[in-house]
């Protein structure tokens, strides 16, 4: 699953792997977590603390 994730996080594409497709929530999960990246690399662009509040922002 974990070059799923990468293909989805890094170029926003859904592979095939063994004819398996791939499940609906695992796509969910996958993008949430490219969501969570991005705004995790935007608070450390602008200087944010790490603060409880700014961790769970990336929930």
């Amino acid at each position: 699953m974990l070059g799923q994730t990468e293909a989805i996080v890094l170029y926003d594409r859904v592979t095939f792997v063994n004819n398996k497709g791939v499940k609906l929530r695992d796509i969910y999960e996958a993008s949430n977590q490219k969501d969570a990246f991005y705004l995790m690399l935007n608070m450390a662009n602008n200087n944010a603390e790490l603060t409880i509040d700014n961790i769970l922002k990336l929930q």
